[in-house]
């Protein structure tokens, strides 16, 4: 590593320390003092103190740092850290910058703008190293974290049970604001609205919206960035399943269910997936199961109704398809 310094008060050169009235240390055997807005902490070891001083400068806001070298029975203030313009580090000793330092690329250069390579990556590496170490603290239990932000009382009138994996907030206060918004729109426009008995909300997964397990009833959605309206019709879609499966068992229900069914084997929209030779055999039985199509007709009409909107998913049903859905069972 380049660092290396020479000053009237203080000089660093070849891992050894001088200062004043000839006293000279051996860099890993000195005993140091970090001290950030008033937080100290006594370490041993120049260049790590450094290190590490930098590096919690660069990933934490702060006003002033210190370093000071233990003498004997005296501590001797030598390096001054100082926010600088640019989102920089200014690295002064005896109020003269020596360093400065970029706070997120980590570039360090000296006073002469050369650019020490190997200092740098000793900061970026402790900076890195901080930061993973924040994120393993935090907090994973989503309900403390968001505590401050949302109130889970709303959900009660519409979810016996949920959880929510742990995600950056704001993407979870979106996530249930989306669920709330459904949960009061299906609550408000149909006569019998199924309380949900569990919901799970994850963290988004690449060619997943959502599952139902009809084992626990339990509607699992995931969460889908910048894209509000499939996380909509991935809510309605379980939420299909989960009325279907809690109506099926009544008789007036089960036989409009069949009836509704055998209308629409010969819609366009289940014409096209049984003509669709490129769907793999089991993935075309199982998009015209009547599981399947109760819950993606339920899914376009309850979007429909909330949005205004048709959704534009594949094998999506038309409007005047899923519109008889209303006709079948709302009227």
């Amino acid at each position: 590593m380049g660092f290396n310094v020479k000053t009237t008060p203080f000089s660093y050169e070849n891992s050894i320390i001088s200062l004043p009235q000839q006293h000279t240390i051996e860099e890993s055997a000195c005993a140091t003092l970090l001290t950030i807005d008033g937080n100290a902490t006594k370490m041993t070891g120049f260049l790590t103190t450094l290190i590490e001083g930098i590096a919690q400068c660069c990933v934490f806001p702060f006003t002033k740092a210190t370093i000071a070298i233990q003498l004997f029975d005296t501590l001797i203030p030598v390096i001054t850290l100082l926010p600088g313009r640019a989102n920089k580090l200014l690295l002064q000793i005896d109020q003269q910058t020596l360093y400065t330092i970029g706070r997120t690329s980590f570039v360090i250069r000296d006073a002469q703008h050369n650019h020490d390579a190997a200092f740098s990556t000793e900061v970026e590496h402790a900076a890195c190293a901080l930061k993973q170490q924040q994120k393993n603290e935090a907090p994973k239990d989503m309900p403390t974290i968001l505590q401050q932000y949302y109130d889970f009382s709303r959900l009660t009138p519409f979810i016996t049970t949920w959880s929510i994996a742990y995600m950056p907030r704001e993407k979870a206060l979106n996530f249930l604001t989306i669920i709330e918004d459904c949960c009061i729109f299906l609550s408000a426009s149909f006569k019998t609205f199924v309380k949900i008995p569990s919901l799970t909300l994850h963290s988004g997964l690449k060619g997943a919206n959502g599952f139902f397990d009809t084992a626990t009833q339990t509607i699992g959605l995931y969460y889908k960035y910048d894209r509000p309206a499939q996380m909509k019709l991935a809510f309605f879609h379980e939420y299909g399943h989960l009325i279907d499966l809690h109506q099926k068992h009544d008789e007036v229900y089960a036989y409009k269910r069949q009836q509704l069914y055998e209308q629409l084997q010969a819609s366009e929209t289940l014409q096209q997936i049984s003509s669709n030779t490129q769907l793999p055999e089991d993935y075309r039985k199982y998009l015209l199961s009547i599981e399947e199509v109760l819950a993606r007709l339920f899914e376009g009409y309850a979007f429909y109704k909330m949005t205004g909107n048709v959704s534009t998913k594949e094998f999506a049903f038309t409007l005047p398809e899923f519109l008889l859905y209303e006709e079948f069972f709302t009227n």
